[in-house]
C-alpha cells in the first residue's frame, strides 16, 4: 500500500543491512524508494506519452526514471525531483529516455575523442596534414618534433590529463642537440597541445606554464647580404658536387630552398621559359611564377629527362635532396667562410637577400624583386596591384643571372666582368 514517504520512513528503510523493498509516496503517484542489497535510490515510475522518435510509433510501456541516490539525496529533493519530471512527461517528452540518449552519445564522444597522448598526437597529424595552410613540408616537420618532444618525455602511455610543466621543463634542459632543434622541439610541443587544448582534450597547455627563461630563445633574424665574390665562388666550389645543378638553379632564380629541391618537370615548361610553383608547394600557398632566365633555361635543357614527370634534381633515392646541411659544409670550407662569425655564414637562404639588395642598387624596383621572391602581397599593393609585370621579372633575372655567371650588363651597355668588379 501507498505510504507518505517521510524522513523518518526514508531512515528506517536505510538501516544496514538493506533488504530489497519498494516503497511507493502516497501523494505523488508514480514516486517511490527503491532498496536493493547494494544501493537504494528515488524513481518515478511513468507511460510516455505520444510516440517514439525512433520508431514513429506509441511508447511500449511505463518506464522507471530514477531521480538520485537515497542516501545523498533528502525527501524534499527527491519530491521536487520528481515534480519537475512529471511536467516534462505532461509536455510530452521523456526524461528517462532523454537520459538515455545524453549517455549514450556522451559514451560515443569519449570513444571517438582520444585520452591517451599517442592517439591525440595521430588525430593532430591527421588533422594538421588535411589544413591548406602552412605548406605542407612545414606540416611534416611540425608533427615531426611534436613526435619528438612526446618522445622525448617518453608520454606516449600517458593520459593527456597526466602532462605537467616539469616534464617538458626536464626534456629541454636534458635533450642533446642545438639551440635551434630546442626550439623546434618545444614549438612542435606547443602546437600539439595548444590543438589539444581547442579541442577539449587538455584544460591547460604546459607550453604556456613554463618561464620566459626556461624556453628556447628565439632566432636571431639574419641580415647577412652575401658579396658578389661569395656569391661568384659558391658557383665555382660546386663543381664536382653531384647537386651542382641544384644550387646553381637557386643562384641563378630566387626560389626557396624546398621549393627547387622537390621541383618536378611538371611545374617546368622549356618552351614558355617559365617555372610555375602550385600552391600546395608554395609557401604563401599561391602560384608563385618566374622566367627563366638564358643561363637557367641551359641548364634544364641539359637535365631534360627522357620521361616526364620525374623530380628535376632528385637524390640517389629519387627523392627531393634533403642533404644540405652536409652540402653547406662543404661549401663554406671551400670558399674560406668556415671559420667566419656564424651570422655571416653563407647559407642558401641569402642568395634572395642578395637578389633583392644588388639589383636594387641597380635601379630595379624593388615591389619588382618582391614579387620575383614570391612574398604574400598585403595592403594596397596585395589588393589593388593585380599585374605580375612578367615581361619585368624577364629582364630582372636576366640581369641577376649575367650577374652571377660572369659578366655584368649595366644599362649603358658596357660590359662588366665581374671577377674584375669583384677584385675591386
Amino acid at each position: 500500500m501507498p505510504t507518505k514517504i517521510t524522513e523518518t520512513v526514508r531512515t528506517a528503510l536505510l538501516r544496514r543491512p538493506l533488504k530489497p523493498s519498494v516503497t511507493k509516496d502516497s501523494e505523488i503517484p508514480g514516486f517511490a524508494l527503491h532498496v536493493t542489497r547494494k544501493r537504494s535510490f528515488w524513481a518515478l515510475s511513468y507511460q510516455p506519452k505520444g510516440v517514439n522518435p525512433a520508431t514513429g510509433k506509441r511508447w511500449g510501456g511505463g518506464v522507471r526514471h530514477e531521480l538520485g541516490d537515497a542516501m545523498l539525496t533528502t525527501v524534499a529533493e527527491a519530491r521536487t525531483a520528481a515534480l519537475a519530471a512529471k511536467a516534462v512527461v505532461r509536455a510530452g517528452r521523456s526524461p528517462h529516455h532523454e537520459r538515455m540518449a545524453c549517455t549514450a552519445s556522451a559514451v560515443a564522444l569519449r570513444s571517438v575523442l582520444p585520452s591517451i597522448v599517442a592517439e591525440a598526437l595521430e588525430a593532430y597529424a591527421a588533422a594538421f596534414m588535411a589544413r591548406r595552410q602552412p605548406s605542407e613540408q612545414t606540416r611534416r616537420k611540425s608533427i615531426h618534433y611534436a613526435r619528438k618532444a612526446i618522445r622525448l618525455m617518453q608520454a606516449e602511455t600517458l593520459s593527456l590529463a597526466a602532462l605537467e610543466p616539469a616534464m617538458a621543463r626536464v626534456m629541454l634542459e636534458t635533450m642533446a642537440g642545438s639551440e635551434s632543434e630546442r626550439r623546434l622541439v618545444f614549438r612542435g610541443l606547443r602546437y600539439f597541445l595548444a590543438w589539444c587544448r581547442k579541442q577539449g582534450l587538455v584544460e591547460r597547455n604546459i607550453c604556456d606554464e613554463l618561464d620566459r627563461d626556461e624556453r628556447p630563445r628565439n632566432a636571431q633574424s639574419r641580415d647577412h647580404v652575401p658579396s658578389l665574390g661569395q656569391l661568384r665562388a659558391v658557383w665555382d666550389a660546386i663543381e664536382d658536387e653531384p647537386q651542382r645543378d641544384l644550387v646553381r638553379l637557386l643562384l641563378l632564380i630566387p626560389l626557396r630552398r624546398d621549393e627547387a629541391a622537390g621541383l618536378p618537370w611538371s611545374e617546368v615548361d622549356l618552351q614558355l621559359r617559365r617555372i610555375r610553383i602550385p600552391p600546395n608547394r608554395a609557401k604563401t600557398r599561391e602560384t608563385h611564377e618566374l622566367p627563366l632566365s638564358t643561363a637557367a633555361l641551359e641548364l634544364l635543357e641539359a637535365r631534360k629527362p627522357i620521361t616526364p614527370g620525374q623530380l628535376v634534381f632528385p637524390s640517389s633515392k629519387d627523392k627531393p635532396f634533403d642533404g644540405f646541411s652536409a652540402l653547406l659544409k662543404r661549401i663554406r670550407t671551400r670558399i674560406g667562410d668556415s671559420k667566419t662569425e656564424k651570422a655571416e655564414h653563407f647559407v642558401l637562404h641569402d642568395i634572395r637577400r642578395g637578389f633583392v639588395s644588388h639589383l636594387a642598387e641597380r635601379g630595379f624596383d624593388v615591389d619588382l624583386l618582391d614579387q620575383c621572391l614570391g612574398h604574400s602581397r598585403k595592403s594596397v599593393l596585395g589588393v589593388y596591384q593585380r599585374s605580375s609585370r612578367m615581361a619585368e621579372r624577364a629582364r630582372a633575372l636576366e640581369a641577376w643571372a649575367q650577374v652571377v655567371t660572369g659578366e655584368e650588363v649595366e644599362q649603358t651597355g658596357k660590359v662588366v666582368p665581374i671577377r674584375a668588379a669583384v677584385a675591386t
